[in-house]
């Protein structure tokens, strides 16, 4: 049967027969499988109905009640939960409408509009009443209404719908692989809507926070980046950026390897240990990161070299094992390393000793030579064994000889090591040599045979049939045979051929009286018939001769040959002077090649004007060789030329001496002058009666121990204002001497007139002859004074003529400074070290003493005296 909440069930063996009983009423009834189903249930249909469960075993009845009942929407009494709700971009967004009703109502959603919300294709509504918004987007954001309703009545419920922009992490941590001991830093760069205060970024490893400590400074945390310091393998793990908000949170991970050598091999074994072998196993240890692609087998020797480990095998990276041979007589221990591209690891723990016996030496000694010392002698040497190869607690030498070729009984020697001085025997002979090696257990391989020879000597043999071949001016070609090797008397080391420069070709032949210079020599070794003797002088006379060596020493010289080379092209003139003869002429003078590599034949002299980096056209002249000086005339005025000077033989010309000059006048430079004297206790000095815009060179100059003066101080100053242009003196001036014309016209009218006058004749008194010899004495002085003026103005001193009644102006108001403030202050320190007068120098002195710039005030006067 069936009611209101379910269904019921009855279980029994056998199964029961059901049959329900139900009040009347309008609905439709059902039965199906022992439920009774009301359907389009109505106010009339509440019933009470009762089940009646039957089989042989009896029966069983169950009442249930039906109540239909008609109830108007209702919505959740809390609506606030209702009317605010939040997504983000880009999750999708969800509006409640929990309501209740009898019938159960129906939901639609209206936007704020009042249109349907289900015209937008992101929309969807659950049967709960759940209005679901996929891909939110912030135009969604705004007011929702929920509208419920059954035959009874509606409501109508409102929701806010508020979208944010989506917490991104725009720059994630990228996953990384470091080397051990190094730093790393992972980036973490997030964007969060700019409205939410609650926002924040945090770090995790391996899912567990991280947080900075003040007292390890292993992670360091940054906006927007964390760094891991001094990294070891177990900072290795997954390290996450978590950036989040109120209303949602993103995440992004990056792995971090930590790669470095690997870790120590363990469980080293020693196994299947034989006499002579081993067999070695392990375990590896921790590749970290990095595959294992060799491990290295190394072995210690506690009798032979105790706490010296050596590499003795190597076995890939899959094969945790190696098989090793052991020597005799040791005490060895083994240790194994794993290594990968980063290197070898830490040694694994030392196995335990593992000893052999003695045996027989395996090797014989390599290196054996026998070469005599004296001439009666030989030294028999030989590289000694390793002592990893003794086999035994001791070596000895078994040193066998004969001479080769006469067979016989060997000479036999037993020592502890090399040489052996084997004595009598005669000079330079060959022989046989063995050395084998010996210890307490028995004798080693035996050794192949080695000749050496005895004590070498004196040659008493020379070369032969010498001859020089001319190759060129400065090299020759020397040709000799060696007619006997039995009379080298030991091994053919090389020839030497010695040499020295007799003079010129071009002087005489006889005898000079002067020191033979020593030879030079050209050592050639090993076996060899000509040689080429280069860095000849050309256009010379020389003679060599030639001596055959061997390992004692050199032997009897050949006979002496005297060649001569052909000429050469000469050296460059050693010296060309140039001197400026006028604006269109140039003297040139020069001295001839210190090396002429043959007769001179001419000189020649090329030439071409120079303007910056502009060559003119290029002039030649031939000049004999007796002439060493000309000049040049016809050259343009005011001009730079380049002179090329070369020295002429049969073989061609020589290189050049290059000089550049000019007919361009020189400036005769200004002497110095002497400006007064300091001392060190002065910090400044002052140079007055300066030029205004001028440059001056100044000059410290101090006395030296004997008395010569040194400068110690020199600097270029000039002076501040305009350069003063010369002024002429109005004494010059045409109306000046116009007006003292008409002055002396007038004084002779004045004196003609008293002549006349006096001529007339009269009387006058004591006091007019007075006045009247009184004009006569002046008149004489009157003239004297108008000729100096004359004079003087016909010679002007400088550029100050003197006045008319013979006054000199001072050169001090026309040309000093004083007006323009022209002086110059000298800053200098002195620390004592060098003791003595100081005296500067000027730029303008008395003309009078040794200079010949512009005259003095002072000279001035003296002048005119």
């Amino acid at each position: 049967w069936a009611g209101r909440g379910g269904t019921r069930g009855v279980s029994a063996a056998p199964q029961p027969r059901l049959a329900p009983r139900a009040g009347a009423g309008p609905g439709l009834r059902t039965l199906r499988s022992g439920a009774l189903i009301l359907s389009q249930v109505t106010p009339n249909d509440s019933l009470v109905t009762q089940c009646e469960a039957v089989n042989p075993h009896g029966r069983l009845l169950a009442n249930a009640y039906v109540y239909v009942i008609r109830e108007a929407p209702g919505e959740d009494p809390d609506p606030g939960r209702a009317a605010l709700r939040r997504g983000g971009e880009p999750n999708r967004a969800s509006l409640h409408c929990q309501t209740f009703g009898a019938p159960v109502p129906s939901v639609d959603w209206f936007t704020e509009r009042m249109e349907p919300a289900l015209q937008d294709e992101r929309a969807f509504v659950h049967t709960n009443g759940t209005l679901r918004l996929s891909r939110a987007q912030r135009r969604d954001t705004g007011a929702y209404v929920c509208l419920p309703q059954n035959d009874q009545n509606n409501v109508s419920i409102s929701a806010w719908l508020e979208v944010k922009g989506a917490t991104r992490i725009e720059v994630g941590p990228q996953s990384a692989v470091v080397k051990k001991s190094s730093n790393v830093t992972f980036q973490c760069l997030a964007r969060f809507d700019e409205t939410l205060r609650e926002r924040g970024v945090e770090w995790r490893r391996d899912g567990r926070p991280l947080r900075e400590s003040d007292d390890s400074d292993k992670y360091t945390m940054g906006p927007g980046w964390l760094r891991v310091a001094g990294v070891d393998y177990a900072d290795q793990g997954v390290y996450s950026c978590r950036a989040h908000t109120e209303l949602d949170a993103v995440e992004e991970s990056a792995e971090l390897r930590v790669v470095g050598r690997p870790g120590p091999v363990v469980g080293l074994q020693v196994s299947e240990q034989q006499e002579r072998r081993v067999k070695l196993t392990w375990t590896p240890g921790d590749d970290h990161n990095s595959p294992i692609e060799k491990f290295v087998v190394e072995a210690e020797d506690g009798l032979r070299d105790p706490g010296t480990w050596r590499d003795v095998s190597t076995v890939p990276g899959h094969q945790p094992w190696a098989r090793l041979p052991l020597a005799p007589h040791g005490e060895f221990r083994f240790r194994v390393r794993a290594a990968n591209r980063y290197g070898r690891g830490e040694p694994s723990a030392a196995s335990a000793p593992v000893h052999t016996s003695p045996a027989a030496p395996e090797r014989y000694p390599e290196g054996v030579a026998g070469e005599g010392n004296e001439t009666s002698n030989m030294l028999i040497t030989w590289k000694p064994l390793n002592k990893s190869d003794w086999n035994a607690p001791e070596l000895n030498y078994r040193v066998q000889w004969r001479r080769l070729g006469q067979g016989g009984r060997w000479g036999e020697e037993t020592v502890s090591g090399p040489p052996l001085l084997v004595t009598e025997t005669p000079t330079f002979v060959p022989y046989e040599i063995k050395v084998q090696a010996v210890n307490p257990v028995g004798k080693g391989p035996e050794p192949p045979t080695v000749v050496g020879y005895s004590g070498e000597d004196v040659p008493l043999v020379n070369p032969e049939n010498v001859g020089v071949e001319i190759f060129n001016s400065t090299s020759v070609l020397v040709s000799w045979t060696l007619p006997s090797r039995e009379q080298l008397r030991g091994h053919l080391r090389g020839f030497r051929v010695f040499y020295w420069r007799l003079g010129s070709a071009g002087g005489r032949s006889r005898r000079q009286a002067r020191a033979q210079p020593p030879p030079l020599v050209l050592t050639l070794e090993g076996e060899a018939s000509r040689a080429r003797l280069g860095g000849l002088r050309p256009w010379s006379r020389y003679r060599l001769y030639m001596v055959v060596f061997n390992g004692r020493s050199d032997g009897p010289p050949s006979e002496e040959i005297d060649f001569s080379t052909p000429e050469g092209a000469p050296s460059p003139p050693s010296s060309l002077l140039l001197e400026r003869v006028s604006d269109t002429a140039l003297a040139l003078e020069w001295t001839p090649p210190r090396f002429p590599n043959g007769a001179l034949t001419a000189y020649l002299l090329q030439y071409q004007r120079v303007n910056g980096s502009e060559l003119g056209p290029p002039h030649a002249r031939t000049f004999p060789v007796s002439q060493l000086n000309v000049t040049l005339a016809g050259l343009d005025p005011r001009a730079r030329y380049r002179f090329h000077l070369r020295a002429l033989t049969q073989a061609g010309p020589g290189e050049p001496l290059v000089q550049e000059g000019s007919t361009v006048p020189e400036p005769a430079p200004e002497p110095w002058r002497t400006s007064g004297q300091v001392n060190s206790t002065h910090g400044s000095y002052q140079l007055l009666n300066l030029r205004p815009g001028s440059s001056y060179r100044v000059q410290f100059v101090g006395r030296g121990p004997s008395g010569e003066n040194v400068s110690f101080w020199e600097s270029e100053v000039e002076t501040h204002g305009k350069r003063r242009t010369d002024q002429r003196s109005f004494a010059t001036e045409g109306w000046f001497i116009g007006f003292i014309c008409a002055v002396v016209l007038l004084l002779l009218l004045l004196l003609i007139l008293c002549f006349v006058k006096r001529s007339k004749g009269g009387k006058y008194s004591v006091k007019d002859k007075e006045d009247t010899q009184v004009d006569s004495e002046a008149r004489p002085m009157k003239d004297e004074t108008f000729g100096e003026y004359s004079d003087n103005e016909e010679k002007p001193l400088g550029s100050s003529p003197p006045s008319p009644n013979g006054a000199m102006p001072a050169l001090g108001s026309e040309d000093s400074l004083a007006d323009y403030g022209g002086s110059v202050d000298v800053q200098f320190n002195e620390d004592g070290s060098f003791i003595g007068q100081y005296s500067g120098h000027t730029g303008k002195e008395a003309a009078g003493n040794d200079s010949s710039g512009a005259t003095s005030p002072t000279n001035a006067t003296a002048a005119l005296e």
